[in-house]
């Protein structure tokens, strides 16, 4: 017993001693070795935190690379988009029309001509610094191509559609208006003809690069940052009216008329002012265009609870892309719109496009009777002509300006009689149909009578969307080639090239002056450095053939005002029959009879675009493209 209950108590059970409250040597133990040290909990947060940062980081650079991935694509498929409708243009480029290149820089010119022409640095977007912004090229393209084209105003009838061989299509930056309300003289819902939006010249919207404008005073305008500029491809229809009548699909009536009666077809058949239902302009030329509206207009043509469209419909509304003429026609104004060019030996006399109508005249101009060729002139380089035949070319020159579809270029504006012109306009246009939804659910023109107003107004707003090709377009610029290369670098020389001009010394660009066709400031009148083969046409550098006079490119007022690189606008045209050529020298016979008009040989367009997501990014893309030839 002694021995058991010795055993007893020097050895006790476990469980005992835990049931007592007695304490656990080795449990404590253990767990004290589980623990962290404060030292070492600093190392494991310190740890976590470096891990977080390196996975933050990691979420950054992947999140970066998916974004610039992003923005790339973005930069990349459009660019193969401007790549593609400016080749399939090229394309399609014919000579049967003629060309205009203008190269400009945003400027703060109200005015006509070059009178307060000053060029002025525009910012890039809203809060830029003012270290960040510069003069911008704002360039024009306009060139009439033959193929298959169709309206893009909506269709009456799907069967109706407005299509042509033939067709002017012009690149450049378009202007927005600011919000107009629905009452305005220029809203959506006024039917008036004098305040119909598609005799607006948008001069609602001030200049690119205008900080405000009239109808926003000391607020930005629509157009003030580079950023928000839309570059345009308008393409206008050339579409003589049909001497057949229109064959309707079998429909109901149309706006209330029904076509199977007489009076009624005459009224929705294709004419001067509309075709396949859609409106058209009377005449491609804008001196052309503001003659006075003809009386028979009221029963001529739709009308529907006081609606009718206005008889002047303007290019520069960006509502219309049709014309009622053709390539021949407009040949026929440029080369032969001159008083006494019909009459043999009588040196022709300009009529400019804006010059009043003379008395006696159908529209205002003289319609000669028709020539083969132009009148030629006697050789323009370093020679001294007549005033009349001097001025033939700056005519020729003035008409093919008049054909861009605003008066950008700041020419003399129309006579007081015709419906003035704002000088330095753009084509209007909108970054999204901003009406859209209030026309749609406006009730006052929902009714049975209302349809013609109705289909106008919606057809309206999507028009100012229609020609936007690139949105966020902070340039464009246009450099054109005779195929010439630089001797001493085997580069090709283009013109129209941008010449930046630092002033002040400061380091920033403040004007852009231009490359241009040919200057030479040891000789006084400038000379040309290409001529053309009196027997083959082609280029050489002959000087014994017919030389390409720089005055026929950019105008007999040429050698005037420039007499080295300005930073003044600068206009290159390309005619058809080049009136300074007549066959010289011997072998005559065997000579051209007529000198084609010099064309480039190469265009080259260039495009800054900039990053919808963030408006500070820009990316540039250039393209080359061949013309139809010298």
């Amino acid at each position: 017993m002694n021995r058991r209950a010795k055993h007893s108590t020097s050895r006790p059970h476990a469980s005992s001693k835990a049931g007592r409250g007695g304490p656990r040597v080795g449990v404590t133990r253990r767990a004290a070795r589980v623990a962290f040290t404060l030292l070492e909990l600093l190392v494991a947060v310190g740890a976590s935190v470096l891990i977080a940062l390196a996975l933050a980081q990691l979420f950054k650079t992947t999140g970066d690379t998916v974004t610039k991935g992003r923005r790339t694509a973005y930069f990349n498929s459009y660019a193969g988009l401007l790549q593609r409708t400016l080749a399939q243009d090229f394309a399609r480029m014919s000579r049967n029309g003629y060309m205009v290149i203008r190269h400009e820089v945003t400027n703060d010119a109200d005015g006509v001509g070059y009178g307060g022409y000053d060029q002025v640095r525009v910012p890039l977007f809203r809060g830029q610094p003012a270290a960040g912004q510069r003069p911008r090229r704002i360039d024009e393209l306009l060139f009439f191509a033959q193929g298959e084209f169709a309206s893009a105003r909506e269709a009456i009838h799907p069967l109706l559609v407005a299509r042509s061989g033939e067709a002017a299509i012009y690149y450049g930056h378009g202007t927005v208006s600011p919000p107009i309300d629905p009452t305005d003289p220029y809203g959506w819902r006024n039917t008036s003809q004098s305040g119909s939006p598609m005799l607006n010249p948008n001069q609602l919207a001030g200049r690119l690069g205008q900080p405000s404008v009239g109808t926003l005073p000391g607020r930005p305008g629509p157009n003030a940052f580079a950023s928000d500029w839309i570059l345009l491809r308008q393409v206008t229809l050339l579409v003589q009216p049909p001497t057949i009548a229109t064959e309707f699909p079998p429909t109901g009536p149309i706006w209330g008329y029904n076509p199977l009666t007489a009076s009624a077809l005459a009224r929705l058949e294709d004419d001067d002012l509309q075709i396949a239902l859609l409106p058209a302009s009377g005449e491609f030329f804008r001196g052309k265009n503001r003659v006075v509206a003809p009386a028979l207009y009221g029963t001529e043509y739709p009308t529907q609870g006081g609606y009718r469209r206005p008889p002047l419909i303007l290019s520069g509304s960006g509502l219309i892309d049709i014309a009622t003429t053709d390539l021949a026609s407009i040949r026929a104004q440029v080369m032969q719109t001159h008083e006494g060019s019909e009459v043999l030996g009588v040196i022709p006399e300009p009529i400019f496009p804006w010059d009043p109508p003379p008395s006696g005249t159908v529209g205002g101009v003289v319609q000669p009777a028709p020539q083969l060729t132009t009148p030629r002139l006697p050789d323009a380089f370093g020679a001294s002509f007549p005033n009349a035949q001097t001025a033939l070319v700056y005519n020729m020159q003035a008409w093919m300006r008049n054909g861009m579809p605003t008066n950008s270029h700041g020419d003399p504006i129309q006579p007081a009689a015709d419906k003035a012109e704002v000088p330095r306009a753009r084509v209007r246009c909108a970054p999204s149909a901003e009406y859209l939804r209030d026309i749609l659910l406006d009730t006052g023109i929902a009714g049975s009578g209302d349809t013609f107003l109705r289909a106008d107004a919606i057809s309206n707003e999507r028009m100012l969307m229609a020609s936007n090709l690139a949105p966020g377009c902070s340039e464009f610029i246009v450099e054109w080639s005779f195929g010439e290369t630089n001797p001493q670098t085997g580069d090709l020389i283009w013109f129209g090239s941008s010449l930046p001009i630092d002033n002040n010394n400061d380091g920033q660009v403040d004007q852009i002056a231009f490359t241009y066709y040919d200057y030479d400031a040891t000789v006084d009148p400038p000379v040309p450095t290409l001529y053309r083969d009196r027997q083959t046409g082609e280029a050489t550098r002959d000087r014994n053939q017919h030389p390409i006079d720089p005055r026929l490119i950019y105008g007999i007022t040429y050698d005037e005002y420039i007499n080295a690189p300005e930073p003044l606008p600068l206009v290159a045209h390309f005619g058809f029959i080049d009136p300074t050529y007549e066959p010289s020298g011997a072998n005559q016979a065997q000579q051209l009879q007529t000198m084609p008009w010099a064309w480039p040989a190469l265009v080259r367009v260039t495009i800054t675009l900039t990053d919808p997501t963030d408006v500070s990014l820009e990316r540039t893309f250039r393209f080359v493209f061949k013309t139809p030839g010298i």
